[in-house]
C-alpha cells in the first residue's frame, strides 16, 4: 500500500460524484504482486479506504475529474480502514477535517493541498498476510490572509482487534500533532510545510521521542483553536 499520497482540492470547481461508481483496481504503474488487492477486504468490516478521497480529486474539467476519480480507486491509494472510521455517514472522521478548516478559515476559492498516508509500524495488525495500519496521518495546507498555513493530524483506528474478532483495545480517535514530529516518524521531509505549521514548534528534545505532544480533538469545533 502507499507510504504517502499528495493531492489538491479546488472546492469552487467540484464535479458531482453521486452517479459515479467506485471500481477498485490494481495500479498499472506497479507490479501486481507488490500491491495489497481486494482479497484482504472480503467478508469483514474493512473498507477500501481512500487516502486521497474520491470526492476530493473530482474537480476541474469533467473529463479530467473523471480520470482523477478513476485513478483514486487504484489500490496504491487504498488502505484497509474500519467502515466506522472511513465513512462520513457513520460519523467517520477521515473526510471531515478539511471541511472544517475551509469553513473556519474562509479559504479563498476553497483551495487546499493535502498529504496523507498510513503510519506503518511494529504494532500493525497481521491480518490475512497483510499488516493493517492502526494509525494514519494527514497534513492540510492552505493560504490564509496571504500566508501559508498547515495543520498536521494523526488518526487512529485502534479498535481493529475488537472489530476483526481479536481482543479490543481502543476506538478510533483524532489528534493534532506537530508536522515536524509526523515527518520524523514516517521518514518524510515536508520542507516549507513544516515551517507553515500552526501548531507550537516542538523542542529539539521532543523530536527524540514518539510522540511528544498531541492535542486530542473531540469535536470538529476543536480543529481551529488559538495557538494551534
Amino acid at each position: 500500500m502507499c507510504r504517502w499520497v499528495a493531492w489538491n482540492i479546488d472546492g469552487t470547481t467540484k464535479v458531482d460524484t453521486a452517479q459515479d461508481r467506485r471500481k477498485f483496481e490494481l495500479d498499472p504503474a506497479y507490479e501486481p504482486d507488490a500491491q495489497v488487492g481486494a482479497a484482504v477486504y472480503a467478508d469483514n468490516p474493512l473498507d477500501q479506504g481512500h487516502i486521497a478521497a474520491f470526492s476530493d480529486v473530482s474537480w476541474g474539467d469533467p473529463s479530467v475529474a473523471a480520470q482523477a476519480r478513476r485513478e483514486s480507486c487504484y489500490f496504491s491509494n487504498i488502505t484497509p480502514q474500519l467502515d466506522s472510521f472511513n465513512r462520513s455517514d457513520m460519523k467517520g472522521i477521515w473526510g471531515q477535517l478539511e471541511n472544517e478548516i475551509a469553513k473556519e478559515n474562509k479559504l479563498e476559492k476553497q483551495r487546499l493541498s493535502e498529504f496523507g498516508g498510513p503510519i506503518l509500524g511494529d504494532h500493525d495488525l497481521d491480518y490475512r498476510n497483510v499488516l493493517v495500519p492502526r494509525e494514519f496521518w494527514k497534513l492540510v495546507v492552505f493560504v490564509d490572509d496571504g500566508a501559508l498555513r498547515a495543520k498536521g493530524f494523526r488518526l487512529t483506528q485502534r479498535d481493529l482487534d475488537g472489530e476483526l474478532g481479536f481482543l479490543p483495545l481502543d476506538q478510533f480517535r483524532v489528534y493534532q500533532q506537530a508536522i515536524a514530529e509526523i515527518g520524523q516518524e514516517v521518514g518524510l521531509d515536508f520542507g516549507i510545510v513544516t515551517q507553515a505549521d500552526t501548531a507550537p514548534p516542538p523542542s529539539a528534545d521532543a523530536l527524540l521521542v514518539r510522540p511528544s505532544r498531541l492535542r486530542r480533538i473531540d469535536r470538529l469545533a476543536d480543529v481551529n483553536v488559538a495557538g494551534w
